[in-house]
């Protein structure tokens, strides 16, 4: 069924009211499940009655270099990987989300106000309500990037920031200060550079009218080395943890598989 909608979760939220199984998995038009992928997703739902959400890993192609990163243990505590998302140190993407559908009598709808980010909104929320999340490697999803990919561009990205800091009550710390400042600087950094000249004068304004990212009136640009040093550091913990690792190789098309 085909179904028109404004943004990624009032789609995603029409294809739950039209859904009927007791699985929810979600597929962005740009991605790619290999084949086995939903059985895979139906037999673990089925030995794991426990686990209301899976949260897996995925590769992301980009001119025909694979790019991924593999779980190493089903579980991290809530508090460490609520840490990992908010600095941004652990990989998502909603094709690699799927959830009992009995769960979102708890979580309720996605939420349609989030413009970008959804995916991490998504897991941050579940974590709220406390969902029994499980990490899951299938290396059955692949995200495919291209220069315009929308993931890949910053318009936005300030707004949508804003938005998920002030959901979650994020960067409150001294610690997430520093990481606020590195995701602020490291988008408008990424902007500048490659002349897009435009996009970063509208997250320059953006982040200025934010009154969560800009709550303390400044932009330090040497927060941006030190944001990404504690970024660093979540990343080395979540392998100090078993939590996941990375690997390169090339990309081979999945046949028969459902993409965009």
């Amino acid at each position: 069924r085909s179904l028109v909608k404004t943004n990624g979760n009032a789609a995603r939220n029409g294809g739950l009211r039209a859904s009927s199984g007791e699985i929810v998995a979600f597929l962005d038009s740009d991605d790619e499940f290999a084949p086995a992928r939903i059985p895979g997703l139906v037999a673990y739902f089925q030995s794991n009655p426990e686990v209301e959400v899976i949260m897996g890993n995925f590769s992301t192609e980009l001119n025909g270099i694979l790019r991924g990163f593999q779980f190493k243990e089903p579980k991290l505590s809530k508090q460490l990987l609520r840490d990992a998302l908010v600095c941004h140190a652990i990989p998502i993407t909603f094709s690699s989300i799927a959830v009992r559908k009995s769960s979102f009598s708890k979580l309720g709808t996605l939420d349609e106000m989030v413009e970008r980010h959804q995916d991490r909104d998504f897991i941050l929320s579940a974590l709220a309500s406390d969902c029994n999340i499980s990490l899951q490697n299938s290396d059955d999803v692949v995200k495919h990037q291209s220069a315009d990919s929308f993931s890949r561009s910053g318009i936005g990205y300030m707004r949508a920031l804003e938005v998920l800091a002030r959901k979650h009550d994020l960067f409150h710390s001294d610690t997430q200060v520093l990481v606020k400042e590195y995701l602020v600087l490291r988008s408008l950094l990424h902007s500048f550079a490659g002349l897009k000249l435009s996009e970063f004068a509208g997250n320059l304004r953006e982040f200025w009218s934010a009154p969560t990212l800009n709550r303390h009136r400044t932009l330090r640009v040497w927060s941006y080395f030190s944001g990404k040093k504690v970024r660093r550091r979540m990343e080395r913990q979540l392998v100090k943890h078993r939590a996941c690792s990375a690997f390169t190789g090339a990309h081979k098309k999945y046949r028969n598989a459902p993409n965009a």
